[in-house]
């Protein structure tokens, strides 16, 4: 019986395992290199953890989805919103699989919190708390009851590198450990299993691992031999299926040049303005930060939040986030909001014709795209694209207007009150960044073997597994089967093929969403 194994490895990069894999290091995956066919695998735009994840699950381009970063701005609300996985408008890969009776299994997959109902189980990664976590829900108590499953705690990035460490391979092993007991339980045909803690280590430790550090400069090497050999065991799982194995990631990474303030830039520009409260506490978040007394910041806030010159402040500002841009914004004479990794959007409530529009966005291009990096003349930016170039689907009035695509080692971040444009040191916790291609290797009996595969996209993944399934594509995918990774000879190389339209939502369906969403609030989920 044909089976479908999807790793996922995020921020997985050729950078560090062709090196490892010609030094011997990785047996596993050079094993199922050398059998199979393997290559860059192109990410969505912006490349980060979310869409990406749920590009590759849903075959679609952000635009179908509605979903083009961690956060959103709502620029008629004045608001930034945090997504979660109900944010996302599309079937996955597991949804189509479900309704053909097809078992599946997914676990620590980012983006797929709250979990949704399908044939098998689903298992979340990146979740908001520790509750809630699974489908169907009991298998919460048995996973942590077997495996004392946990997540990441936020505190960690705070935290001592050795914890960090040791943390995270606890959980990657932990993640291993349940994805036995539940194949074994469920015998799903298709299984997926993301390994989130990669990324997070590589930011941290590529510094290290570039300067060969006595202490730490060994760390991400350390990890991906952990993962190899776990991998290997997992395969073992599968010794008597007819199994086709995906290693994929959601995009690669790659050393940071410089970091590139884009809030500073555009503040400097007149294009955004801050309120200036807003900017105080974040200074002392920063601070408090950076002296690892966080709890204090919470008992700061609680004792200055009523104060006149707080007065009018969000309850939410109170215990600040840097990655939530809102609280500074000066939305009534703010022309511009950036995001992280590249997303701008143009305040509409300023910006009121299609002429100024136009205008503006042209305006950016122009001076964005001759930004240089001041030590080499480098530019930093590769491409700008304007929405519409790049996204198609119901959801484009919802996305950025622009999205700047850097050079490779740079990175885009949107902090308030740095005051310095460029940062060539970055101190912290954070010295990788994104690139737009990841890897991507496919193993079976009818793939083709020692084979690079040219030009692969995030998008294809699903399709070609929908088609190992013998199950149609549905017509508003974007991705395609990957058929130049199937031997000439083989019935996935010779089947034609098939498509079908999706048919619109049902009553029923509808009555059902209504209600997942109704449970949803019960719980405070949403």
């Amino acid at each position: 019986m044909v089976k479908v194994l999807v790793i996922g490895l995020d921020g997985g990069t050729w950078n560090i395992i062709e090196p490892m894999v010609k030094a011997g290091k990785l047996p596993t995956i050079a094993k199922l290199m050398g059998e199979g066919c393997y290559g860059d695998l192109e990410s969505s735009l912006p490349s980060v953890t979310y869409p990406a994840w749920k590009c590759y699950s849903t075959g679609k381009n952000p635009g179908k989805l509605g979903v083009y970063y961690f956060m959103g701005v709502d620029i008629k609300m004045r608001k930034v919103v945090v997504f979660k996985s109900t944010s996302f408008k599309s079937k996955e890969l597991w949804d189509y699989l479900s309704q053909n009776n097809i078992t599946c299994g997914v676990i620590g997959m980012p983006s797929t919190y709250p979990p949704k109902k399908i044939e098998g189980f689903m298992v979340s990664e990146f979740v908001t708390e520790d509750v809630g976590f699974t489908y169907p829900r009991e298998l919460e108590t048995e996973l942590k009851n077997k495996f004392n499953y946990s997540f990441e705690k936020t505190e960690s990035h705070n935290a001592s590198k050795d914890f960090l460490v040791n943390e995270s391979v606890n959980l990657i092993k932990q993640r291993f450990r349940a994805a036995h007991y539940l194949i074994d339980k469920y015998n799903p045909l298709l299984f997926h299993l993301t390994i989130f803690h990669t990324d997070n280590l590589q930011h941290v430790f590529w510094k290290h691992m570039e300067k060969n550090d006595k202490k730490y400069g060994k760390v991400i090497d350390k990890v991906w031999t952990l993962l190899d050999t776990e991998i290997s065991k997992l395969l073992a799982h599968f010794k008597d299926d007819d199994l086709y194995t995906f290693i994929i990631s959601d995009h690669g990474s790659t050393s940071i040049k410089a970091i590139f303030d884009i809030t500073q830039y555009l503040i400097n520009k007149k294009y955004l303005y801050v309120n200036y409260r807003y900017a105080f506490l974040n200074l002392i978040y920063n601070l408090v930060e950076l002296a690892r007394i966080r709890p204090a910041l919470i008992s700061i806030m609680e004792k200055v939040k009523n104060l006149p010159f707080f007065k009018d402040t969000p309850s939410n500002a109170l215990t600040i986030h840097k990655s939530i841009l809102e609280t500074p914004i000066d939305w009534n004479r703010s022309k511009i909001i950036p995001l992280d990794d590249g997303p701008v959007y143009l305040n509409l409530n300023i910006i009121r014709t299609k002429e100024a529009y136009n205008k503006t966005r042209e305006e950016l291009i122009d001076q964005i795209s001759e930004i240089k990096n001041p030590k080499t003349g480098e530019k930093m930016v590769k491409e700008i694209f304007k929405k519409e170039e790049i996204y198609s689907g119901d959801c484009l009035d919802e996305a950025p207007d622009l999205l700047i695509l850097p050079n490779e080692g740079y990175d885009i971040h949107h902090p308030v009150g740095n005051r310095k444009i460029w940062n060539f040191n970055p101190k912290g916790k954070r010295f990788a960044t994104h690139k737009l291609h990841g890897i991507l290797i496919i193993h079976g009996k009818d793939i083709r073997k020692d084979t690079k595969i040219p030009d692969a996209k995030i998008y294809d993944i699903t399709p070609t597994i929908l088609h190992i399934f013998n199950l149609p594509i549905p017509s508003d995918l974007d991705g395609k089967v990957l058929k130049e990774a199937f031997k000439e000879d083989s019935a996935f190389y010779k089947r034609n093929i098939s498509y079908k339209k999706e048919e619109p939502k049902t009553n029923n369906e509808e009555k059902r969403i209504k209600e997942r969403i109704k449970q949803l609030k019960k719980y405070g989920k949403i």
